[in-house]
């Protein structure tokens, strides 16, 4: 959930602004990081947010489309790259014209005579059964579905007993290979249970035990024909190049409204401004770093205007630019994506070198955190040559080549404009790790009598910010002789009969950006 910048006199922990105020310049969420976004892609029940790790993506979510599809092939690229670092939190979206697949069976009034009809049905839809339709057999994970088939036929009494059925899902590869995706034995009784014990009703263990299908059944459906194997029809992705703002929207909703706690917002290849600055105030609201590309396909010099077209100064959104192709690892062929995903991984390397408190000091740059592995990266003709003062003006992280000749993301600059410390990455990601620390310490200590807040503020809060002083997020001030030589202060101080303020002045590490050789000449 959203964490408030302002205190109302709601029940709940605010934290206010990061105050950079002086820190204007010249020139514990422990180490186990979450992403999460929005995507396109071929499978994924739409607008629900799908749970996605290393092993389990490409089943979830299908595979990548083909790079001839141009930007919207782009996110399983970024996903395969994120869940090298941690585990993903996605929205798929889906166009208004996408479809899926529905099986109804059919008893009309006065005949005994049944019969199974395809059809589809918009997502945003829900099944129901009309008076003469008993059964009603959808798919659930978002595929379309068109090499998938549905059989049904009565299951041995003897081993299972009487009144179960065999429902088995098949599934046809693109070599025209066949294999039964699932079966499960079932029962049309709501009160049935199979020989475990366990509850048999047909919605019932579908609903538990089924990735791909789920069923309504009418009350007075009291028995199945034998279905021959029937394929579904009609499912379709719909225009996936022309998803309306509304759609995504929708996905936005969803993925803001999630109870389900993550660390970063990545663009994954979604490069609508409006569905961009969805996700900054999703990271906003929780006090999550964000991560974006602009088009790769966009010279040096378009990027940077782009981004100034963007019109975004926040500090918790970081921006990449790669207009380099590379070997597609699925086609084999030349394609194009971006680097959120990479410099996710990047922070996620630094993240975990500490614990139990992350290192969230750690910069998502250089050499050792940030390389680009892809095979066959070319920088693309159109290009240009970049122009590193005005990158940093506009605030895109740039990239350099390392001795051995490998890529790497070479900055760790915020979209903050202001010449203050908000414009590194690990001042805001170290700030806003305490800040996550000190709500979920505050939550814990909600509705408790003075005297045990007061103790618990003191001491909980101490606790986490020593840890950040033991992973070296927290040092010495810049300038001892002006701010002291503590790495934090805290405050504590009650303004109402309900209400606390507590302060913690941070001095976070900086991080080794620049560097100045000086070549002395010895007589």
């Amino acid at each position: 959930m959203g964490i408030p910048f302002t205190q109302s006199n709601v029940a709940e922990v605010a934290v206010a602004p990061i105050n950079a105020d002086a820190t204007l310049s010249a020139g514990g969420a422990g180490n186990r990081l979450i992403f999460a976004g929005l995507t396109v892609a071929s499978k994924g029940k739409p607008f629900e947010v799908l749970s996605v790790n290393v092993d389990n993506f490409k089943a979830i979510l299908g595979k990548a489309y083909h790079p001839s599809l141009g930007k919207v092939s782009e996110p399983l690229r970024h996903i395969a790259d994120a869940v090298k670092g941690g585990n993903g939190l996605v929205v798929r979206v889906v166009p208004e014209d996408a479809k899926f697949p529905v099986l109804k069976l059919t008893v009309p009034a006065k005949s005994k005579t049944s019969a199974l009809t395809s059809s589809a049905q918009p997502f945003d839809s829900e099944v129901e059964l009309a008076d003469a339709e008993k059964l009603a057999i959808y798919i659930e994970d978002g595929a379309v579905s068109t090499n998938r088939a549905i059989e049904i036929k009565q299951a041995d009494a003897e081993m299972y007993g009487a009144g179960m059925y065999e429902i088995i899902v098949h599934e046809t590869d693109i070599s025209g290979f066949e294999s039964e995706l699932e079966k499960h034995i079932v029962s049309l009784k709501p009160e049935a249970l199979n020989d475990m014990g366990m509850p048999a009703f047909i919605e019932t263990v579908l609903e538990s035990q089924s990735k791909v299908i789920r069923a309504i059944v009418a009350h007075d459906l009291t028995e199945l024909p034998t279905i021959a194997k029937t394929k579904f029809v009609g499912g379709t992705e719909g225009n996936i190049k022309s998803i309306s703002s509304t759609q995504y929207d929708k996905a936005l909703a969803v993925l803001k409204a999630s109870v389900t706690q993550f660390t970063h917002v990545l663009g994954l290849g979604c490069y609508e401004p409006a569905v961009i600055k969805g996700l900054i105030a999703i990271a906003n609201d929780r006090r999550i770093g964000a991560y974006f590309d602009l088009d790769p396909r966009l010279s040096f010099e378009q990027a940077a205007q782009a981004k100034v077209d963007l019109a975004i100064g926040d500090e918790r959104a970081a921006f990449y630019h790669m207009p380099f192709s590379c070997v597609d690892p699925t086609y084999r062929c030349k394609a194009i994506w971006g680097l959120s995903g990479i410099a996710f991984v990047a922070k996620a390397k630094g993240v975990m070198k500490t614990s139990p408190t992350g290192g969230w000091h750690y910069t998502p740059a250089g050499e050792e955190r940030a390389l680009i592995t892809r095979t066959g990266l070319r920088q693309l003709a159109s290009a240009g040559v970049p122009d590193y003062e005005k990158m940093y003006k506009v605030r895109i992280n740039k990239l350099a080549t390392n001795k051995a000749g490998y890529l790497f993301i070479d900055d760790s600059l915020t979209s903050c404009v202001k010449e203050n410390y908000l414009r590194f990455e690990q001042i805001v990601s170290v700030t806003d790790a305490v800040s996550r620390d000190f709500v979920q310490l505050a939550n814990a200590l909600k509705h408790e009598p003075d005297g045990v807040t007061y103790e618990g503020l003191v001491k909980g809060m101490t606790r986490i910010l020593d840890s950040y002083v033991a992973t070296g997020a927290l040092v010495t001030p810049t300038h001892p002789e002006i701010d002291g030589k503590e790495p934090y202060k805290l405050i504590i101080k009650k303004t109402d009969k309900d209400a606390w303020k507590v302060s913690f002045a941070l001095s976070i590490t900086g991080s080794g950006r620049r560097f100045m050789g000086e070549p002395i000449l010895i007589a």
